[in-house]
C-alpha cells in the first residue's frame, strides 16, 4: 500500500495514507521508510508535500475515493481468502462518513479478494452501513495489483496492463484516469464488470503456476534421461508465440505470497461452483515434489 500511495502522491495527487501500526506512522512522519522497497526512499522524498500519514480515520471525509489495500489472509481450512480486514476498514471509513453527513463516496479494492466477495459481502455492507445504493450514491472498482516484491514501484508505474473490475462505466472511468497519472508505459486497460475482475485476477497467476510448474518437469525428465540440458528446451519452445518464454525455465518450485494463495483460491473457486480444477491441482502436486527432487540432488 505504501509504494502505491506515494506512487499516486509524487505524481500530485493528493493522499491521505491510514495504518493502524503506530510505529510505521511515526517513522513515516519521520521521513523514515519502514521496511526497504527498491525505489521507497526517493518516492517518500519525492510525494512528502502531498501526502499526510496517520492513524485515523478523521479527515477521511475530505477525500472522494478510498482504496483499501491490506492483508487478505488465505483461511487455513480451504485456502480461500478472509476479508477480515477489508471489512473492518470499510466499517471505519463508513462511520466517519456518516459524521460528516458525507453524500456520496468512491471505493476501489486493491487488495485480492474471492471472486463473488465484493458483489456478496463488500457492496451489500456499505449499502448497510450507509443507507446507499450502488451506482448511485457510491461506486466500486476492482483494481488488483501485479506487483513482486523488490520491483513493486516500477510494476506499478510500467505494468503489463491495468485491469479494472467495475459496477458502472463513471467509476470505471474516474479509477481509470486516477491510475493513469502513475502508470509510465503503454499499458492497455482492460475495463469488466466486478466479478470478471475478482477471477481475471487468480486466473492469471494460477496459469503462471501450470507454466512453472510444466518447466520444472520438464527439468525433472531430463535429468532422468541422460544427456539433456532443459534451458535448451525450454528456450526453444519458448519461441513459439503460443507459449512465450516467460516462466517457462526449470528450477525452484515456484513460492512467495501471491502464486500459492492464488493458486488455492482458484481451486476453491472452482470447487464452489462444482468443479474440480484437476489442472491446477496438478501443477500444485508437481510443485510440492519439486521440493524433494532438490533436496534429493543436494
Amino acid at each position: 500500500g505504501l509504494p502505491l500511495a506515494t506512487c499516486f502522491a509524487k505524481n500530485n495527487v493528493s493522499v491521505l495514507a491510514i495504518d493502524k501500526n503506530e510505529l510505521v506512522i511515526s517513522k513515516l512522519n519521520k521521513g523514515i521508510a519502514p521496511f526497504y522497497e527498491y525505489g521507497l526512499e526517493e518516492n517518500l522524498n519525492e510525494s512528502k508535500k502531498n501526502i499526510k500519514y496517520t492513524k485515523n480515520y478523521g479527515e477521511c471525509y475530505k477525500t472522494d475515493i478510498t482504496i483499501i489495500l491490506v492483508n487478505t489472509p488465505s483461511v487455513e481450512k480451504d485456502g480461500s481468502f478472509s476479508n477480515l480486514y477489508i471489512l473492518d476498514s470499510i466499517r471505519l471509513l463508513c462511520a466517519n462518513l456518516i459524521k460528516y453527513n458525507k453524500c456520496s463516496h468512491n471505493f476501489i479494492i486493491s487488495s485480492t479478494v474471492m471472486p463473488g466477495s465484493i458483489g456478496k459481502e463488500i457492496i451489500p455492507l456499505i449499502e448497510k452501513l450507509m443507507n446507499w445504493k450502488i451506482n448511485k450514491e457510491f461506486g466500486i472498482a476492482y483494481i488488483p495489483d501485479f506487483v513482486k516484491i523488490g520491483t513493486v514501484i516500477k510494476n506499478f508505474e510500467n505494468p503489463d496492463l491495468l485491469l479494472i473490475g467495475e459496477s458502472n462505466s463513471k467509476i470505471g472511468e474516474i479509477a481509470e484516469n486516477l491510475y493513469r497519472k502513475i502508470i509510465k508505459n503503454s499499458a492497455n486497460t482492460y475495463r469488466m464488470n466486478v466479478l470478471e475482475g475478482e477471477i481475471s485476477k487468480i486466473s492469471l497467476n494460477a496459469y503462471i503456476t501450470m507454466k512453472i510448474s510444466f518447466a520444472n518437469f520438464i527439468s525433472n525428465l531430463t535429468e532422468l534421461s541422460g544427456n539433456a540440458n532443459p534451458d535448451n528446451i525450454t528456450n526453444a519452445i519458448g519461441q513459439d508465440k503460443r507459449i512465450s518464454p516467460y516462466y517457462l525455465k526449470g528450477g525452484l518450485p515456484f513460492g512467495g505470497t501471491c502464486f500459492p494463495r492464488d493458486t488455492w483460491a482458484f481451486a476453491e473457486f472452482s470447487k464452489s461452483l462444482g468443479l474440480n480444477a484437476e489442472h491446477i491441482m496438478a501443477a500444485n502436486n508437481i510443485n510440492q515434489s519439486q521440493h524433494d527432487n532438490i533436496y534429493n540432488l543436494v
